[in-house]
Order: C-alpha cells, then structure tokens, then sequence
C-alpha cells in the first residue's frame, strides 16, 4: 500500500478543503517555514491511521485537532487518505481486487469520530486491523519517527535499548505468556497455602480430639466386660423373646435401609458430578467470551459468501439446464438420425407391400366379379333347364343363351388384351424415345451423381470408423447424463451437509497431528459419529440421545497415551472429554435380565445397545454407553421394568423420560436439542452418501479420461458424419429439382406404367383363358344333356355349390385383404410424414447444439472463478463458525446438564428424605421389640455368635438354671452404671477417625499434585524465557548487521555495533559501541552532537530495515545533521529503501534534494497551503 493521495479538511492549520496529490511511491519530502504546517500533514496520516495516544500528534484532545480548536468558524476535522492498492504483496486481506483503498477520519466539534473506509462506515478496530495486517501499527510504530524521537535514543540507557530490540523482535508475546504463567503460579500458591493451612488449623486437630475419644472408649468397653456375665443371661433371655418379633420385620426394615443406601449414594455421585461441571462450565464460560469478541468479525464474510451462494447456485442451476438441455438436445438429434435410419427402410418395404397388397387386392376383385357372374349364369342355367324359364323371364335360353354370353365374354377377353398389347407397344416405343434422352441427362448429371456416391462413400467411410472404436453413442451419452446428474447429487448432497453441520455443531473435532507419522486410526472420533440407528427404529432417537447425554461428545481413543499427546500437542479449539479403549470397563445388562424385561411387554423393551450399529472394534465405547440403559416405549412399562424386583435397571422412554430404580425421574419436556442425534445420523448418512457419489465421479472420470483420445475421435467423426449426412440430402435435394432429373424420373414413370400394363395383360390373358374354358364347358354340358339330362343337372348342381364355396372363400379374402390394405394405407402416409418431420426436426437440433456448446462453455468458466472465491471464504468462515459454535453449544450443553444435575439432586435428597421418614414410621410401629433388638445385637456380639445356642437345656444359656428376675435387677444397675459412663464416650469416633484419615490423606495427595504444577510451571517459565532470549538474540544480530554498515555509509571510514555491557549477558541491556577509523570509542560523551545524531539515526534505520513496513513516516530527523550528512541521509533513503514509501519532514536541501517529490507549505493568513513540485 502507498499513499496516493491526501484530502485535509479543518483539521490543524488546514481551515479549508486541501487536496495533496502526487506522491511518489517511494521518497517524498515535506518543507517549508516552522509554523507552516509540515509536521501537521504527517499528523494528518496518523489520525487517519487510528492512533490512540494523542501526544504523538501534540495534542491534549480532539478538539485540538480542530482548526483553532473550532473557534475560526471551523467545527469539524476530516482527513482523507488514498492508498494504492495496486500491489498485491501489499494488499489487506480480503481487499484484493479494490485498485484503491480509501479511509476517510472525522471528528465533530463535541463529538466522537467517525470512520470511512471505501465510504463505508468502519470502526476503529476495523481500521487499525486492516493496517496492522500490513505492518502499519500506529499504536507500536516501528514505522514513525517523531520529532525528539532521535534524542530520545541517544539518552537511553542499555536496558532501554534493548528493549526497543525486544518491541522489533516481537517478545511482548512472550512476556505475555510469561505474565499468564506467574499468574498461574501465584493461583497455584494460594492452593497450597490453603490446603496446608485446612491440614494445620482443621485436619491435625480434628484427628487428635477423635484419637482421645477412642481411648475414652476404650475405657467404657472394659467397664461393659465386668457385667458380661449377668447381661448374657438376661439378654440372652429377652432376646430369645424378641426375637420371632424382629424376623417378621427384619427383611421388610432391611429393603428400606437398602433403598435409603442407594438415595444417599446417588446424592454424593450426582453432587461429584455437579462439582466437575461447575469447572466446566467456568471453563466454556471463558472461551466464550473470548469467541464472542470475533462475532463481528463473521457477518460482512456470511453476507458475501450468501452473495456469492446465491449466484453460484444461479450459475450452476443454469449450467445444468443447459448441460441437460444439451444432453436432451444430442439424444433428441441421435434419437432422429435413428429414427430416419429405421424409418426410411420401412417406409420402402411398406410401401412395396402396399403396391403388391393392391394389385393383389384388385385380382381377387375380378375374380369375385367373374365368380359372381358364373354362379347368376349357372343359377339361370339350371332354371331353363329345370323349369324352361330362366331367371331373367326368357323361355328357352338354356345353355344356348349361356353359350352365346360365353363367347361374347371371350370375344371381349380378346379385344381387351389386344387393347392392353397395344398400350404396351406404345408405352416401347415411348420408353424407347426416352432412353437416349435419359442417358444423356445421366451424362450431363455424371459429375453430380459422382459427387454424391461419394459423399455417400465418404459417409459410409465415417460410420466404418466409428465402428471400429468400438463407439457406443447410447453408452457414451448415457455417461455423460449420469455425471451430470452426479454434480448435481454432489451439490445437492454439500449443501445438505453443511446445513446439517450447522445444526449439529459442536461434532467438528478436528486436531493436529501431535507427532510426525502420527496413526490417525487411533482417534477413533466422537461417539456420537461412531454409531448409526437401525433403520426401522428411528423413532428411538430421543430416548437414545437423553441415554447417552454428555457422553456423545466424548472421544474415543485406542489407549490413555493416544489421548494424552492429543491433549498436550493436539492443538484442541477446545476442551474435550476422552475415552482410552485400554481404560474404560463398561457394564452391559446381562442377557437374562435383558429377556426378563423384554417379557413384561413383549416387543416394547429394548437394550440401547441392540438399537445400534456400530464397528466392532468400537464395541467397549458403545457398551460403556448404551450398555445399561433399556428403551421403553411408555412410562408405565419403564415404571414396571425399572422397579421390578428382578430386573432393577435404568429405563429411558421414546419421549426422552429418565426412570432410576432408586426411585428418581427425570423428565417432563422433550429435548430442545433439535433432535440432535438424528441430524448427527442423517449427517454421517449423507457423508456416506457423498462419499460413494465422489468415488463414481472419480470413477467416472477415469473412464472419460482413460477414454479421452476415444471420446475426442468419436465426437470429431460424429460431427463429420453429421455434416456428411447433411451435404447428402442437400445433394439430392438438389438433383431433385433439376430438368435432367425429370426426364430419367419420367423414364422411370413409364417403366412403372409398362409393368402394371404387363400385370394387366396377365390379367386379360387369364380372363382369355377362363372364358374360352368357359365356352368349352358350355358345349361339353349341351352334348352331354342330349345324351344324359338328370345326370348332367345333378353334376352342373355340384358345380354351381363349388363356385359359391369358391365366391365365399373369394369374398372373405377380399375382406380381410381390406383391412390390411387400409391398413397399409394408414402406416405409408403416417411414415412419409414422420420421415419429413424427423429430418425438420434434425435441422433444428444441430442448430440448438451448437448455440448450446458456446453457452456451456461460458458458463462453466463463470462458475469456476465464483467457485475458487466462495471455496476461500467458506473455508475462512467454516474456521471462525466452527469455533464460534462449538463454544455455544459447549456453553448451553454444560448449562443445560448442570440445570439438570441440580434438579436430580434436588429430588433425590427429598426421596431420601421420604425413605428415612418412612424407615423411622416403620421402626416407631415396631419401638418396643425393635429397640431391644436392636441394642442386643449391636452391643452384644455374642447373642449372634451363640444364637443357636439360646434357651437350649443344658447349655451355658439354660434359663432353667438361672434366676432371670435376680439377674435382672443386678443387670439394671450395672446397666444404670453404664449408662453414665455412656454419655463420656463417642460411639462412632471409629468412622469419624476413619473419615477424616482418608480426608488428610486426600489432601496431602492434592498438596503433592499442586507441588508438581507448581514446578510444571516453573519449567514451562524458563522455556519461555528461552525463546525470549534467543528471539532476542537473533533480532540484536540483525539489527547489527545492518548498523554497522548504514552508520559506514553515513560516516564513511566508522563503524558502530551493540554489544552487551562489558562483563554482561544480553539480557542485562545493550549499548552502542562506535569506532572512528581504528579507534574505538569509550562512551558517545566522546562524539559531537552530529555524529552522536547519526548514531542513533543509523541504529533506528537499521530497525526500520530489519522489519519493513510499506510507508515510513519521519519528521525532522536531521535535524542535529550538516549539510553533507543529510545528503547521504537522503541518498540512503533513495538507494537502500527502494521497496517502500518514505514521507519526510525537513528543513535540510540537502536531504530533500534527493528526493523524487517535495511537497512546500506555507502559512497564508494564519492558514497553510501546500505547493508540489517533481525531482529525478
């Protein structure tokens, strides 16, 4: 970025509108009179810049930057830098493609500033971030050098001196975290401190009151042993009394002592587990507020990836059209040329049936005619023969009168044939005339006729071709319309995943390898992705889900060393539970137990487990969290299952309601996740998905690209054969039309009318044949019926039922001949049409393709730039969201599982409550035999060893032996003894030693653990000094192979260097050792003014080269210089810092002469004006 161009606007002594332009891009000077406004055009810059410390441009507020302070008519300040955004080394991130970047500050007169980028309003942050990201800090300016800055760097001290190395090598990131880390030892400290303390002042005295008691009791103990002897007598006799009372109650009391032992368990868990998600959540607290100071950062990106979204699936929807188009348009055009190519030869063979169905059609016309008048004859005969009247009222015609219609029939027969043999010598002689004009038409027709043979060779040449590629044209279409609809599956199946990410977040654990050649199989990945719901059993989702809870976050790992490097070196965003495989030891419901419940309800109990699939491998994880839980699918029968005597198992039901068998439930609401599990399964189910449709894209691809010569061959000989094909139907068009044509067609007209004469004459002929036969006939029946008249009747009766058999047979295959004839009819026009509309057809669609092609290929060059800019802004934003939403929904989820913690707490302190109660009526009903039970058996031991034993006749136990009322009454009053000593002594002092052993002991483990943190961090301290010290000592290095040399070249025949102070380390401090030709220097009190100037210019120019910025801002440095050193200044600045803008204030020709712009103010009635001029 260089500056362009500066717009100052009542800001400081510029009262009006001044437009600055023409900088150079590396060396501009400003000059002018003190007072002019030199220094306040580099102010301008920096108040643009978005500094914060006003005193780097001499000002108290911003009101002081106002034009005399808004008393000159001037309430408001605005500056406005142009930079060139040109280069793209130097270009702010994501403002790649703007040629200039403009910023623009304003501050009103009692108000607050205001910034611009581009015209667009901007915060502060904004702006310093997009300079910070091309090394313009204005707030730490490596890049500024003020007026006084020089004497500032003579004056320092080594310390100081190294400091300002340390701001160059960027070590205030390692103090930071040196910060951090003593922080974190004092936190350390102060638990060690406390926990010795809770030992001193709590543990230790507790302890040695506790160790007292247990003497005390030690005492009363030996006081009970004297009375031994009495008690047993009478206690063995009330306890033999009592005791049938106590077992008919002893098994009901021991239920609820046990149900009263699980509430009092279930507590101290559930109050363990509160305390671990208190940390937790303290933790997601923490780095949410840390993500939620980058929300800001996220909008202006999803509005531009929406943007580019919304264009690209335009775009790609449009592509496919047209690419679908194109495939329908090439089908369609492949679909016609077969059409045709089927079409054409059917047509003929139709239409040669045809000709010959209706020549045979109009045969067995005639026939039937004839037929029909030989039986009317024979009819007529055999009347006038039978009758002597015929059927047309004529007496005595007989076979005379059908002799005479015979002979006329044949005389007719014979002139009709003699009529066709005439047209037929005619239509010779016709033919005969036309022949030579025919062949000279074919002659003068040669060179076209041999044009087209061979556009047709050339035709069929092209289909050989094609034929051994072995091209498939259905195949090779029918792949390029399965990729087709693969990228479309593809983007339909990314853009489904991402939505699906978005609402299962916090599923994106992601780390780095931890170590070189890392095994990636030994993250197994979360439990959540490690499982998939049996098909049919969906609707178990919730139940599963509320089963697994925290849990489906967990990450699974093949061992606890895999999970430790994760942890260490992983680079988590964020924290995460582990399960090592090799740790964990996973209770499963054992089957029994499982078939027992299933019994209850038949096919509405199942093990969690059983509703999953899952690898094998990962089979401990699943059990360790689905092992112990039965799904159910109501209330009642989770009620039945859970507390069932036998059975004593979790249940969980459909709607996501927690049943213990202590007695708790939890429930009432469904989830507010969303389903959470399902969107995890139908993510996985879509990855899967969009993993087998990229694998038959590659697939596909492969094949195209193993097949690409082919492919390229064929469509190259498709396109020929097309234009082949299309050239032979304009030749033949062509020749249709011409006058030669029409002769060889005429030709061709009459040789087809000379073969239907023929057929005609056949005809006549035959017709000649039957009526002559006739006539015969006729003469044979008129000798016979003189010599035999019934016999003749009877055979000419025969004869006429052949012929109306013969008629009949005649007349069905006439009707069945018309309907295929009308049939035939139909199918040769329909062809002729299909064929003239299929070759219409044909002509449009190569016309379509080719507009087609051009489209496709602009539209895919389109989408592939949006694509590479969206894929870079996706990636950017996916990053920011991902950490973002992790840490919300971390955040809710530890709120949520605390919220309920406290809840289940809560209820099973008040069941426990209720049970206690519920055990003190039971023992309040039984006081009287209970009582006594019980301080029998807890005071005496005995009375249970020896219970077999009591009442029994000669045993120690025999009560016939012993005065009970005697022993009574001396047991009463050592029992009265006892009593008083009873109230001195602590009956369970045992326990309370006991726990408050395991209490020291737990704190000394935890001292123990602080101790080794402590040291942890003391380690971690001295590494991070380390990397100070050696960043440090790379930087002095540097910066001295640098000194060195600019302070030669601006005082040739020296040297100066940084070195530690004599008999120091580095990170004592530095200091400048000088060397004027041989000798060195003992201090800089030893050099003038002017060199010592030039030393702390040299040093400062050699920190400006070992991190360089694109602009260097500098005010009057050479101004403790002569004449000769500003030049050799300037001449440096021109030479050295070739890859960067310098704006400098001086008052020097000699520096600014070297200059390629000078910029000259003045002041014009109390207001400065800015003049330019140019230099080589």
């Amino acid at each position: 970025m260089r500056v362009h161009e500066i717009i100052i606007d009542g800001f400081k002594s510029y009262s009006s509108r001044t437009t600055i332009k023409g900088w150079d891009s590396q060396f501009n000077c400003i000059t002018g009179l003190n007072g002019s406004g030199k220094s306040n055009i580099l102010d301008s810059i920096c108040f643009v810049l978005g500094i914060s410390s006003l005193t780097t441009v001499r000002a108290q507020s911003l009101q002081d930057l106002i034009y005399k302070q808004g008393h000159g008519g001037v309430t408001r300040a605005s500056v406005t830098v142009v930079f060139d955004n040109s280069d793209p080394a130097t270009c702010p991130p994501g403002m790649e493609n703007d040629r200039q970047i403009s910023v623009t500050r304003q501050i009103v007169l009692g108000g607050g500033s205001k910034y611009l980028i581009n015209g667009k309003r901007a915060t502060q942050e904004d702006v310093q971030r997009m300079f910070r990201s091309v090394q313009l800090n204005v707030n730490n300016p490596n890049f500024l050098v003020m007026q006084g800055q020089i004497t500032k760097v003579l004056n320092m001290r080594p310390q100081d001196i190294l400091s300002m190395i340390g701001e160059a090598a960027g070590t205030r990131q390692f103090e930071n975290e040196v910060s951090k880390a003593q922080r974190e030892l004092r936190k350390k400290q102060e638990k060690l401190e406390e926990i010795q303390q809770s030992i001193a002042s709590d543990i230790d005295p507790r302890l040695e009151k506790y160790r007292n008691d247990r003497r005390k009791l030690a005492d009363y103990r030996s006081t009970l042993a004297r009375i031994e002897l009495l008690e047993r007598a009478v206690i063995a006799h009330d306890y033999v009394q009592y005791d049938e009372a106590r077992n008919s109650v002893a098994n009901d009391l021991q239920v609820r002592q046990e149900h009263l032992q699980s509430f009092t368990d279930t507590c101290t868990s559930l109050s363990q587990e509160l305390e671990r998600l208190k940390e937790e959540l303290a933790t997601a607290k923490e780095q949410q507020t840390i993500e939620d100071s980058r929300k800001k950062d996220i909008a202006p990106r999803e509005k531009k990836l929406t943007e580019l979204s919304n264009n690209l699936v335009r775009m790609k929807a449009s592509l496919e059209m047209q690419k679908t188009n194109l495939e329908e348009e090439i089908n369609s055009r492949d679909t016609y040329n077969s059409k045709i190519s089927v079409t054409k030869p059917q047509f003929a063979e139709i239409s040669k049936e045809f000709e010959m169905k209706k020549h045979k059609h109009e045969q067995l016309a005639q026939k039937l005619q004839r037929l029909t008048s030989t039986c009317a004859e024979q009819e007529d005969l055999i009347q006038s023969l039978q009758l002597g009247v015929s059927a047309k009222g004529a007496q005595n015609s007989g076979l005379q009168a059908s002799l005479t219609d015979a002979r006329t029939k044949a005389t007719e027969a014979i002139s009709n044939l003699d009529a066709v043999n005439v047209a037929i010598s005619n239509l010779n002689s016709r033919i005969s005339a036309l022949q030579p004009k025919a062949a000279r038409a074919k002659k003068t027709m040669s060179t076209e006729v041999l044009e087209l043979d061979n556009l047709k060779a050339q035709r069929d040449h092209i289909l050989e071709e094609l034929k051994k590629l072995n091209y498939d044209p259905d195949e090779a279409s029918s792949r390029k319309s399965r990729k087709a609809e693969l990228q479309s599956i593809i983007h339909r199946l990314v853009s489904e995943s991402e939505r699906l990410k978005r609402r299962a977040s916090g599923f994106d654990f992601s780390y780095k390898d931890p170590m070189p050649n890392f095994n990636r199989k030994k993250v197994k990945g979360m439990i959540g992705n490690l499982f998939t719901l049996l098909e049919d059993r969906s609707d178990a989702a919730t139940a599963l889900e509320t089963c697994a809870g925290g849990r489906l976050f967990n990450v699974v790992t093949d061992d606890q060393e895999t999970a430790k490097l994760l942890i260490e070196k992983g680079q988590l965003r964020r924290r995460f539970t582990f399960v090592p495989l090799t740790k964990i030891n996973p209770y499963v419901i054992p089957r029994d137990k499982v078939e027992r419940a299933k019994a209850i309800a038949p096919g509405k109990v199942e093990l969690a487990l059983d509703l999953i699939k899952f690898d094998a491998s990962n089979k401990a994880a699943l059990e360790f969290v689905f092992g112990s839980t039965l799904i159910c699918s109501d209330p009642e029968i989770a009620k039945k299952v859970t507390f069932d005597p036998s059975i004593k198992c979790r249940s969980v039901t459909l709607d996501g309601d927690v049943y213990e068998p202590t007695g708790t439930l939890s429930g009432g609401s469904k989830s507010s996740t969303g389903g959470l599990l399902t969107h995890i399964q139908a993510l996985n189910k879509v990855c899967n998905e969009l993993n087998e449709a990229e694998l038959e894209m590659k697939a596909l691809n492969t094949i195209f690209e193993e097949q690409k010569s082919i492919l390229e061959h064929a469509n190259q000989l498709q396109q020929e054969l097309e234009l082949k094909e299309h050239e032979v139907s304009l030749r033949e068009s062509a020749l249709q039309k011409n006058s030669a044509a029409s002769v060889i067609l005429e030709l061709e007209n009459a040789e087809k009318e000379k073969e239907a004469k023929e057929r005609e004459l056949e005809d006549a002929m035959i017709q000649k044949d039957e009526s002559e036969a006739a006539v015969k006939q006729i003469e044979d029946d008129m000798e016979q019926l003189k010599s035999n008249k019934s016999g003749k009747l009877q055979s000419m009766l025969e004869r006429l039922e052949n012929f109306k058999a013969e008629k009949l047979s005649v007349t069905e295959e006439i009707e069945r001949g018309n309907k295929e004839f009308e049939a035939l009819e139909r199918e040769n026009h329909q062809l002729s049409a299909d064929i003239e509309e299929l070759e219409q057809k044909l002509s449009e669609s190569n016309a379509t393709i080719l507009q087609l092609r051009e489209e496709i290929s602009k539209s895919e060059s389109d989408i592939l730039e949006s694509e590479e800019e969206k894929k870079h802004l996706e990636t950017e934003l996916n990053e920011m969201k991902a950490e973002l939403n992790a840490s919300n929904e971390m955040l809710l989820r530890l709120t949520k599982l605390e919220k309920e913690k406290v809840s289940a707490l809560k209820a099973h302190e008040l069941e426990r409550k209720k049970v206690s109660n519920e055990v003190d009526e039971q023992r309040g009903k039984l006081e009287e035999y209970e009582h006594k039970i019980e301080n029998i058996e807890n005071e005496y031991e005995w009375v249970t060893q020896d219970k077999d034993m009591l009442g029994i006749e000669g045993s120690k136990y025999d009560f016939s032996q012993v005065d009970i009322g005697s022993a009574r009454k001396e047991w009463k009053e050592l029992k009265h003894k006892a009593g008083s000593l009873k109230g001195q002594v602590n009956e369970e002092v045992q326990s309370l030693i006991s726990m408050w052993e395991s209490r020291h002991r737990e704190l000394k483990s935890r001292l123990k653990r602080v101790e080794k943190d402590q040291q942890k961090i003391l380690r971690t301290i001295e590494e991070i000094e380390s990397h100070k010290k050696e960043a440090l000592e790379n930087t002095w290095h540097r910066i001295n192979d640098s000194f060195g040399p600019i302070f030669n070249d601006l005082l040739p025949g020296s040297h100066a260097e940084l070195r530690p102070m004599e008999g120091k380390s580095l990170m004592d401090g530095l200091e400048v050792k000088v060397r004027l030709g041989e000798i060195w220097k003992e201090s800089l009190t030893e050099l003038s003014g002017g060199q010592r100037s030039l030393i702390a210019l040299s040093l400062i120019l050699a920190m400006l080269r070992f991190r360089p910025a694109p602009l260097y801002i500098l005010d009057e440095i050479d101004a403790a210089l002569d004449l000769s050193h500003t030049q050799n200044i300037g001449r440096m600045i021109k030479t050295h810092f070739k890859e960067s803008q310098f704006i400098v204030v001086s008052l020097k020709e000699g520096f600014f002469s070297n200059a390629n712009r000078i910029f000259r103010t003045k002041l014009v009635d109390g207001k400065s004006t800015v003049e330019s001029s140019g230099q080589n």
